[in-house]
């Protein structure tokens, strides 16, 4: 059942006919189960929102149906499955004058990657091999493909693929990124990493730098310009979560020192880079809960009235997107950083600013134990104003991830952000480094 900010989002975009099932749970549920004729349970993960224009949504899916309930298509039953079991179906709507955009998605479309289409709602649904802007996960549905597409990208590190062991989806954001393991012929995990092939050199140029510097990172095995894929070493262990103890956390803000430390060739950061996505996520949020529009304005011009003191001389290497789940503790207790594709050389106040912003919008942590945390293992004092200002335009530029990632509540999550931000920018909040 649509909530009142669902029904009245819908009512402002009636070309999208099919915003009002992605709004709904229960409707979207019964709408994908009648489609693939399955028992299905569903966990929306993704939603990309272009008013008037279109939608994207990628869903995981499951049967939950008995033997005399009819299976999955074997067109998505052949594509990774996550470590949950569930596989991403991704349902693309458009407006009116959308229907010759399906129609071509249709003819473009590999073969069985299009599971579905409804003419009603303009929509199509497709399996992850349909994603253009990711060719190389259209290899990873058949062991073959795989096995000869990994050994292409990496050559002699990585030598042969368990093919029962089959690929594992571990993330996936539509038209953006894929990212999943795979088992090589001697036991050890591989890290996959599907890009847009003009990504691919950009993210990968950085953790080849970080690796030349010396970092404890994962190493790069190999790449692809052609297909976009990266083949990484597979860092084993559990990510940490915000229950973790104190010690945890210091050694979390020991390591990020070791890596702000390292003197690797890395692109500066623009300064204007927080502001400006702030900027960017604020004009979404006042699209989609108009009623915050005059705050979400005040709050904006506040935090870049007093952005020039943001400023730092000097420069750190920085992970660039930074959260408790970019870091896996190992069975001994150590702790590594993964995921640098953000690396970047800026201020040490936005990698932790980026870590309390996402505890915040994860509703696992208040940003004043996680920093205090972190900081009583960083080799370095930390800026506090510094601090509270990112700590500000991580939060915002975040403001639309509770409508992006499909959460029920997602307004009264975004307005709690707000008034975080609010109150951070007014310095009603200090964060102490």
């Amino acid at each position: 059942m649509l909530s009142r900010t669902d029904r009245a989002l819908a009512a402002r975009d009636p070309r999208l006919t099919a915003l009002p099932v992605l709004l709904d749970r229960v409707a979207l549920q019964e709408w994908l189960s009648d489609l693939l004729g399955a028992d299905l349970r569903i966990a929306p993960r993704y939603l990309r929102y272009k008013p008037g224009t279109s939608c994207v949504a990628a869903v995981e899916v499951i049967s939950v149906g008995g033997p005399a309930v009819a299976p999955l298509p074997p067109a998505l039953a052949a594509v990774p499955a996550t470590p949950a079991g569930t596989r991403t179906v991704i349902v693309t709507a458009h407006g009116p004058n959308g229907v010759r955009k399906l129609g071509k998605t249709v003819e473009r479309a590999p073969g069985g990657s299009v599971l579905a289409t409804d003419q009603d709602l303009t929509a199509i649904l497709t399996t992850v091999v349909a994603d253009r802007d990711l060719p190389a996960v259209a290899a990873l549905r058949d062991p073959t493909r795989t096995d000869r597409l990994v050994l292409r990208v990496a050559g002699d590190a990585v030598g042969g693929l368990r093919s029962s062991a089959g690929v594992r989806q571990l993330a996936y954001k539509p038209q953006r990124r894929w990212v999943g393991a795979v088992r090589s012929d001697t036991g050890t995990d591989l890290l996959l990493r599907a890009y847009r092939p003009g990504d691919l050199a950009a993210t990968t140029d950085r953790v080849r730098a970080l690796e030349r510097a010396g970092a404890a990172t994962p190493r790069l095995l190999g790449r692809s310009t052609r297909s976009g894929l990266a083949v990484l070493e597979y860092q084993p262990g559990a990510a940490l979560e915000a229950s973790v103890a104190a010690g945890d956390l210091a050694a979390v803000g020991a390591a990020l020192g070791v890596l702000h430390a390292t003197a690797a060739d890395l692109p500066t950061r623009d300064p204007r880079t927080d502001l400006s996505a702030a900027r960017r996520t604020a004009r979404q949020v006042t699209m989609l809960l108009p009623r915050l529009a005059e705050r979400l304005e005040r709050v904006t011009d506040a935090l870049s009235g007093g952005w020039a003191l943001a400023a730092v001389d000097r420069q750190m290497s920085l992970h660039g997107d930074f959260s408790l789940d970019q870091v896996v503790r190992a069975g001994d207790g150590t702790v590594t950083l993964i995921d640098l594709d953000h690396a970047a050389r800026g201020p040490a106040e936005v990698d932790v600013a980026s870590l309390a912003a996402q505890a915040v919008l994860d509703g696992t942590a208040e940003p004043e134990a996680l920093i205090a945390a972190v900081a009583a293992g960083y080799p370095a004092a930390l800026d506090a104003t510094r601090l509270r200002l990112h700590l500000a335009a991580q939060l915002l530029r975040r403001a639309a991830e509770p409508f992006r990632s499909m959460r029920g509540d997602w307004a009264e999550a975004t307005e709690d952000v707000l008034l975080r931000v609010e109150d951070l920018v007014r310095e009603r909040l200090v964060v102490a480094s």
